[in-house]
């Protein structure tokens, strides 16, 4: 399989390779950087310079905006249950705020967001762990990881649409950190097949703390009163102590800790001593055969 990176950064990967084209390839050390277990094992047995020959069986695309496909597509019915969560959250809320004469656009485009959060977040997906399971591994890879950069992103507009509209940035921050660690309790508990996970919550929030000082930045430009401070300090710590309570003692007392990266790290750990044995025993059969022996299976 080739990526659409592979092609010598030419302007068309038509002008590289089509589908049944036979090809040549050499192997550099960026190719497996960032793949694991048993096919990061088999590229790392591959040494620079080395000449690969097949036939291209397909033509796949990476990057952020194929992986936002991959997950709407993982999802079912996701496009059209958000516009039907959105008409039936967003339409109330307009009509609410006109009745009170209050301004309507922020109030419906957080409507919005909300329905978008509760779509991506909740509906029923393909994957994921068992019920009451979280994977509770340390997120090393916060601002690496593609899928973490899209939970931060995913939470950044919310808290940027919250703080204008009430003013109180240390109440819309704790809110929205409660609101990640309610959805991944939710996908913990519920037969949805998503993954709760520790990285993703922490993703959320920073994502949520990132749109509360974007927002705040806006209001302090605009020179718009921020309302009352340290009640708005004072609701902020109590609602993130309340959550953190609930949050870290449904954790301790239902959920089942799985850490993900300890077990992708074992089995890349194994992949990587099999190659090595693999080796040891090529080396060892060439030095009693001959430099031509080629060892096809070890057991």
């Amino acid at each position: 399989m080739v990526g659409g990176l592979d092609g010598s950064w030419r302007p068309r990967f038509a002008d590289v390779a089509a589908v049944g084209q036979r090809v040549t390839a050499e192997e550099s050390p960026q190719t497996w950087t960032r793949v694991r277990s048993e096919l990061r094992a088999f590229l790392k047995r591959l040494r620079r310079g080395e000449i690969l020959a097949g036939t291209v069986a397909a033509i796949k695309r990476f990057g952020v905006c194929n992986m936002i496909e991959a997950s709407i597509a993982a999802v079912p019915g996701l496009i059209v249950s958000f516009l039907i969560l959105a008409a039936l959250i967003a339409a109330p809320t307009a009509l609410v705020a006109k009745a009170r004469k209050k301004p309507w656009p922020l109030r419906t485009a957080l409507a919005v967001y909300l329905a978008g959060i509760l779509a991506v977040t909740l509906l029923p997906g393909d994957a994921g762990l068992q019920s009451w399971q979280c994977d509770t591994g340390a997120p090393t890879h916060l601002f690496t990881s593609a899928s973490s950069l899209l939970n931060i992103a995913l939470f950044v507009p919310g808290a940027l649409l919250a703080v204008p509209l009430f003013k109180r940035p240390v109440t819309v921050a704790a809110a929205f950190g409660a609101l990640s660690g309610a959805v991944e309790i939710a996908q913990s508990a519920g037969h949805l097949g998503r993954s709760c996970s520790v990285t993703d919550l922490a993703a959320n929030a920073t994502g949520a703390l990132l749109g509360t000082l974007a927002g705040a930045l806006w209001i302090y430009r605009r020179r718009q009163s921020q309302g009352r401070p340290l009640r708005d300090l004072a609701w902020g710590m109590s609602l993130g102590v309340l959550a953190v309570l609930a949050i870290g003692g449904v954790f301790d007392s239902r959920i089942e800790r799985v850490n993900i990266v300890a077990i992708d790290d074992q089995k890349r750990a194994l992949a990587e001593s099999a190659v090595q044995a693999d080796e040891w025993i090529t080396t060892a059969a060439r030095g009693v055969f001959g430099s031509d022996t080629q060892v096809r299976e070890t057991n």
